[in-house]
Parts: structure tokens; C-alpha cells; sequence
């Protein structure tokens, strides 16, 4: 079944593209459990879902002579995500649809991701080997969209930590001193604050974390990095987006991010990058990325956060990613 065929990228831009609809997928399911009533398991965004694998599938066995030994790892997750969509018919019979959080928690669905993910890493795993032959942005598009649909299956994974809820709109109840609510309403304040800060660190997190990993690895053509935030950003918004403008905002950062690091990568060069200039690149992504939200409230109705706290945290997302580029890669030069 696997060759010894140094890479497919045929094949591997098939399987990205694959990955990336099913990954999509999920969340136009996600959208439809909340806006759609839902009776049994056989739905229209259902069978986005498993006519993707199956398409993936289908290309696995036509092109299976041609199979790259970097797929090894990669397709144990074909199994894993049919025996998960299995597992989730019966779970929908016996327990019923699912709503809200438990969307997300539920065992079947993570085993589907799971097995998404490994078999979504096939074209990362060729890329990876074969590194010095990803010269051209066509060249890089099965590696993004690969990491693409891993950013979609994390957003996915941590849905209820999407939006950080700072506009105006999401403001809690006044807390009047005077009122026989005022501690219940301070506490929701509180709460509503303290989450909606943690989002944002976990999202800058997130963001610092693909654009290290993917400008370290790869000498990145112009327009990678923006096509693959925007790719793996945009979409997951979708379940959020109801009479907001969130689908809009998310949009607008990961378009405006993205073309900031592919200047600042422009800047760096070629692999190694030197590492003061890696590190501004660390910083200047997920900074970008949270400032574009408190710029995109500022321009659609205003935010109930203080301008210290907004401040703060476009400043803390540079912390993060500064702090990560040290991790990741402590030494003088930026290449792995």
C-alpha cells in the first residue's frame, strides 16, 4: 500500500482540502444544532460531514499505489473517525441530540476529531519530510491547509471559549449599590470580566502558537500565514455569529494578523532567522490579533471593558507570544 515514493503532492493537496471541508464542516453542524431543530442523527450537516471522509476516503483508494510512506501515522485516523461516527449514531439514539457545551464534551465528537486530526496531518507529515521542496505558495497549500483544519478542530475543542463577549452588548447588569441585586450583579460582572480575559489569552495562545510553529519550520511564501488564519479562524465563528458582528471581527483579525506576520516574515528572510527578528514577529502576531478586536469594538457599538483592561491585553498577547518563542526555540537562530 505505501510506496516509496519520496511525496504526492497531488494527493497531499486532495487529502488538505478534504481535511479542511470536514473540519468546516463541523462547525456548520455545530451552527445547525443551535439554530435548527434537530430530531435524529441523519441530517443535512451530518453528510457534509461523513461524505467528506468519504471523499477522503475514496481518494485514498484510487490513488492507493501512490500512498506516501509519510501517510503511515497519518491514516490510523480513517479508522478512528469511521468507528466514531459509528459510535455517535448509537449515542444519538440512546441519549438524544446534544445542545450547548455538551456539543463539544460529547465522547463520540472527540473521538470524530481525533480522528480527523491525525489523518488531516498527512500532507503536515510529507511537508515536514520533505521541506527544502515547498518553494512556492502552491507548493505550501497542502502543509496549510492541513494546519488550517487543526486550528478549525481546536477552535472546535475549545467553542465555548470563542468569544470573549466585551461588546456592549454582552455588558452585565448594572450593580447599584442600592439594589437588593447588587452582589449578585457584581459577582456576574466579575465572572463575565475574568472569562472574557482568559478567552483572549487562551486565543492569543493559540494564535502565537500556529504562527511560530509554521514560520520555523517552512520558509513561508508570501500570503501563507494570512491564508491559513484566515482559513482556520474565520469558519469557526459561524455557531457564534447570531444578529453580531463577530463573524465580521474574527474575519477582519485574522486577515489583518496574517498580513502582518507575512511582512515581518518578508523581513526575517530565509531559515534561520535571526532571533531578535523572530522574537518581534512572535510578539507582533497575537498582539495584532487582540488589537484588532478592541479596535473592531471601538467601531461597532463600543465595549463594557475599561481602556486598561483592552490596553493590557493586546500588551499581555505580545508577552505570550515573546514568552512562546522562547520556549520553542531558546537559541540565537529561528529554524527547526
Amino acid at each position: 500500500m505505501f510506496t516509496r515514493t519520496a511525496r504526492n503532492p497531488r494527493l497531499d493537496l486532495l487529502i488538505g482540502a478534504a481535511s479542511l471541508w470536514i473540519s468546516w464542516a463541523f462547525f456548520i453542524d455545530a451552527w445547525s444544532h443551535e439554530n435548527l431543530p434537530y430530531e435524529n442523527f441523519f441530517t443535512w450537516a451530518h453528510a457534509l460531514i461523513y461524505s467528506g471522509m468519504l471523499a477522503l476516503v475514496g481518494m485514498l483508494v484510487i490513488m492507493r499505489k501512490e500512498i506516501p510512506q509519510a501517510y503511515r501515522v497519518p491514516l490510523i485516523g480513517v479508522p478512528i473517525f469511521l468507528l466514531g461516527g459509528l459510535a455517535d449514531l448509537g449515542w444519538h439514539t440512546i441519549f438524544g441530540i446534544e445542545e450547548g457545551v455538551d456539543i463539544i464534551l460529547s465522547p463520540t465528537h472527540e473521538t470524530i476529531g481525533l480522528g480527523l486530526m491525525l489523518v488531516s496531518s498527512a500532507p503536515l507529515f510529507s511537508a515536514l519530510r520533505y521541506r527544502s521542496e515547498m518553494r512556492t505558495l502552491r507548493d505550501q497549500l497542502p502543509m496549510l491547509f492541513s494546519l488550517a483544519s487543526w486550528l478549525v478542530m481546536i477552535h472546535f475543542a475549545t467553542a465555548y471559549a470563542m468569544d470573549p463577549a466585551a461588546g456592549i452588548v454582552n455588558a452585565p447588569p448594572d450593580a447599584n449599590a442600592f439594589s437588593v441585586n447588587y452582589f449578585t450583579a457584581t459577582a456576574i460582572s466579575y465572572y463575565k470580566l475574568v472569562g472574557g480575559i482568559v478567552v483572549l489569552l487562551l486565543q492569543s495562545f493559540i494564535m502565537a502558537g500556529f504562527a511560530l510553529f509554521v514560520a520555523s519550520r517552512f520558509n513561508l511564501r508570501p500570503g501563507a500565514l494570512t491564508l491559513l488564519l484566515v482559513l482556520g479562524n474565520t469558519l469557526p465563528a459561524l455557531p457564534f455569529t447570531n444578529q453580531s458582528p463577530l463573524l465580521a471581527t474574527i474575519f477582519a483579525m485574522s486577515l489583518i494578523a496574517g498580513i502582518v506576520g507575512d511582512g515581518l516574515i518578508a523581513w526575517m528572510g530565509s531559515l534561520p532567522h535571526t532571533a531578535p527578528r523572530f522574537r518581534i514577529y512572535a510578539a507582533a502576531v497575537p498582539a495584532t490579533y487582540v488589537a484588532v478586536y478592541m479596535l473592531a469594538l471601538a467601531l461597532t457599538g463600543g465595549s463594557w471593558w475599561d481602556w486598561s483592561v483592552r490596553t493590557s491585553l493586546v500588551i499581555f498577547a505580545g508577552v505570550i507570544g515573546l514568552a512562546l518563542s522562547l520556549l520553542m526555540l531558546p537559541g540565537d537562530s529561528a529554524s527547526a
